[in-house]
């Protein structure tokens, strides 16, 4: 089996390996990923602490905060067939010193393991030791365990172009490359496959046979897209799809709550990705700033490509303008919310004052017509002797019954009603 500790420096380089990477050789179960997260968990805890090693160099902790993460209670005999399968599981390591000199360790992924009714103890590769003191979030480790799984393909050829294209799944097509820049970035040399026909069969179309026949790969190739001089190919790009996997030898850890507006589904490792780099809080801001882009250039019947404005923000840092530009507009949002409430209760005071307005009127001219007719004749010329000549003709002929007296005319009477 091919693994990337084959890949010459040249190569190394030119996919732009991290110093560190993690291989994962087989599978391991959902429960048995949960119970080795929870012990790396716990390791942490107890460097950040202080705590020291029992007696005989264990760490323990109790067996309930397994329990917790499973979401039931596992029994005993099984958490140890669990345990043993974890420690004999192996983690093929390719670790690239400052100096790029490559070096191999083959381990479990726990050296050693005790369980009581209520108590597990446990041993960690010294590798994983050093990479988690060595840590300030640990949700790092995860991403480097979860950077790879192509270590279960059998050639050089398609692990390497698994590898290029999981790290472009989000943007759904990896960057186009000349057939000569891509003969590089595999590693060939000039007299290997001169002809482009054995070099598309041998080096990418078996290979991306190969990828899309896995039951264990995350993604699919839908397409290899040439392009082309008359019948010469000068480059090529790859087209990802995501997939679900019908085995799977580590489960991705569940979308993280900072992605939550995320319009689009952001792999696991990606997840780790951004947040080695942003703040949870920046990266909710960045997605925001993104997904308004995205709705800008649909408004110009463009096409958004989410997984690509995402990283785009993310490694640019669009928070940092957008979290003014959001203080900005929640202060005007807040400002005419305040405005609007108060138009709505002075609308409302409004509304209440002329409703009592015209209630009193109905009463007060109810009580004029309950006076007799020569009460209401006496008021009536009282009334009309305080409006002029144009006004009082008005008057004359509806009496307190038209529109522009009805109001003045039952002032009036209140008054002098409240005299008499």
């Amino acid at each position: 089996m091919t693994a990337l500790t084959n890949i010459d420096e040249q190569l190394l380089e030119e996919v732009k390996a991290p110093q560190s990477v993690v291989h994962i050789k087989h599978s391991i179960t959902l429960r048995q990923y949960k119970i080795w997260l929870v012990i790396l968990q716990k390791y942490r805890e107890f460097y950040e602490s202080g705590r020291v090693l029992d007696e005989d160099g264990f760490f323990n902790f109790p067996k309930s905060d397994i329990d917790k993460t499973l979401e039931y209670e596992i029994k005993k005999d099984v958490l140890k067939e669990e345990l043993e399968k974890i420690r004999r599981e192996p983690i093929v390591i390719n670790y690239l010193e400052k100096d790029n000199t490559a070096v191999a360790h083959g381990m479990g992924f726990i050296s050693e393991w005790k369980v009581s009714s209520k108590t597990v103890k446990f041993k960690i590769p010294s590798f994983l030791e050093g990479v988690m003191k060595g840590l300030d979030n640990p949700l790092a480790m995860f991403q480097l365990l979860n950077w790879q799984i192509f270590n279960h393909f059998s050639g050089k050829y398609e692990a390497v172009i698994y590898k290029l294209c999981k790290d472009y799944v989000g943007v759904k097509n990896t960057p186009y490359m000349t057939v000569e820049t891509f003969r590089e970035y595999m590693g060939l040399k000039k007299n290997e496959y001169p002809d482009f026909k054995n070099l598309n069969y041998f080096i990418i179309k078996k290979p991306v046979e190969n990828i899309n026949k896995s039951e264990i790969s995350d993604i699919s190739i839908k397409e290899v897209y040439f392009r082309r001089s008359g019948r010469s190919v000068l480059g090529l790009y790859f087209g990802i799809v995501k997939k679900n996997q019908t085995s799977i030898p580590f489960r991705e850890l569940e979308k993280n709550e900072t992605f939550r507006f995320s319009k689009v589904h952001i792999e696991a490792s990606t997840q780790m990705e951004y947040l080695a780099i942003r703040k949870p809080e920046e990266i909710e801001l960045c997605i925001e700033r993104a997904n308004e882009y995205g709705e800008g250039e649909a408004a110009k019947g463009k096409e958004p490509n989410y997984g690509a404005i995402y990283r785009k923000a993310i490694n640019e840092g669009w928070h940092t303008s957008y979290a003014d530009k959001k203080a900005k507009k929640e202060t005007i949002e807040a400002a005419k919310r305040k405005q609007k409430q108060q138009d709505d209760e002075a609308a409302k005071s409004e509304a209440t004052k002329i409703q009592e307005q015209k209630a009193w009127l109905e009463s007060t001219i109810a009580t004029f017509s309950a006076l007799s007719e020569d009460r209401k004749a006496e008021l009536r010329k009282a009334y009309a002797s305080t409006l002029s000549d144009i006004i009082r003709k008005s008057f004359d002929k509806d009496k307190e019954k038209a529109p522009m007296h009805r109001m003045k005319f039952a002032r009036f009477f209140a008054e002098q009603h409240g005299n008499a």
